[in-house]
């Protein structure tokens, strides 16, 4: 958990408490949208390779953002 405070951090208070807010209440959020995107992306990328290269690509591999598989 994110506490304020005075000691290493130069910002002004209520700049403090917002950022402790951030990263208590949305980080979380914003990392699952994050990571759609990424998904999204990876399986139009996927989608490509295979209807332009196709049988040209003997193994598709890569992280499981996206779930996908070797082809």
């Amino acid at each position: 958990m994110q506490r304020t405070s005075d000691i290493g951090f130069s910002a002004p208070p209520i700049n403090q408490e917002i950022a402790a807010h951030l990263l208590e209440h949305e980080v979380s959020a914003q990392v699952t949208r994050v990571n759609a995107g990424y998904r999204e992306r990876t399986r139009a990328t996927a989608a490509t390779i295979e209807r332009d290269l196709g049988a040209e690509v003997a193994r598709r591999r890569g992280g499981s953002a996206a779930e996908c598989t070797s082809t």
